[in-house]
């Protein structure tokens, strides 16, 4: 008999219905992270070739999470007024969550994938230079879909998605602990699978992957990935109830002292998150 983890990896392999893959624009744009060499004319040039992304780029830019500037109708004054760096990860994230088809994505998911990906930016706020293969950008995109395999299982695999969610509420443990009980395979390796299926760096593939087993990462991937981690618990901190995972892990003294963040500084991370979440959820709504 066919194990539910032998026919997740076949069906992500052979594409899953209903969940499409990243655009030509934004593989592109996800080819960019980690460069030193990316300027303003190439981002803009990309964001250009999609006009349905070029407009919600366009559209968050003059959300109220930028308020301050004057209305713009272009990529390049975007570029101009909030940098590459921010207008790439925009990007990035418009993308995504104008792909996935809305009726297949549970509540919880944006609001808690986003949220994450802001913490991660905040956390990255107060930790040292990034080391060698350290990449900021691929950690907002890792953190932003650490969930993807969350959402595979809830749109295609609904019933084994609820018994998973139902042991971990019997037994008061959270998902990540139970699922490979349940289930024999944990979202974090489905969401890893289906990032390398979109083709997406290896540093984001093994970040999702990882992102709640840190220790199993190659040594040049842990960074991102205890970034990742962090920020998963963090937002849980700000937003508990609100996630999909339930009963996750809390922030811990090892990540941060690892990362160089004082344990005493986590009340400032809190309240920057949620600030910056807030702000986030702005441009979604925007766009």
């Amino acid at each position: 008999m066919t194990s539910l983890a032998d026919r997740i990896n076949r069906e992500i392999e052979g594409g899953l219905s209903d969940l499409p893959s990243p655009s030509p624009v934004l593989v592109k744009l996800t080819a960019t992270l980690g460069r030193e060499d990316v300027d303003v004319r190439e981002i803009e040039d990309l964001i250009g070739r999609d006009p349905v992304l070029a407009g919600r780029v366009i559209q968050a830019a003059n959300a109220a999470a930028f308020a301050g500037y004057s209305a713009t109708n272009s990529i390049h004054n975007a570029l101009l007024r909030l940098g590459v760096i921010r207008v790439r990860r925009l990007a990035m994230l418009l993308g995504l969550f104008n792909a996935l088809p809305a009726q297949r994505v549970p509540e919880a998911f944006w609001p808690h994938s986003v949220g994450t990906a802001v913490c991660s930016e905040v956390i990255l706020r107060h930790v040292a230079a990034a080391p060698e293969g350290g990449d900021p950008d691929a950690v907002f995109l890792a953190a932003l879909l650490h969930d993807l395999g969350l959402l595979v299982l809830a749109s295609h695999y609904p019933s084994d998605y609820q018994r998973l969610c139902d042991a971990s509420a019997r037994e008061a443990r959270p998902i990540h602990e139970v699922e490979d009980e349940v289930l024999g395979i944990d979202h974090a390796a489905i969401g890893a699978r289906l990032a390398a299926q979109w083709l997406f760096p290896p540093s984001v593939c093994a970040a999702i992957g990882g992102h709640h087993r840190v220790a199993t990462v190659a040594p040049e991937h842990r960074w991102n990935t205890l970034v990742v981690h962090l920020a998963d618990a963090l937002h849980y901190r700000c937003y508990g109830a609100e996630t999909d995972e339930r009963l996750t892990v809390r922030p811990d003294v090892a990540a941060l002292t690892e990362l160089g963040i004082e344990p005493r500084a986590l009340a400032t991370l809190i309240a920057e998150a949620q600030l910056e979440a807030q702000r986030a959820g702005e441009v979604l709504r925007a766009s």
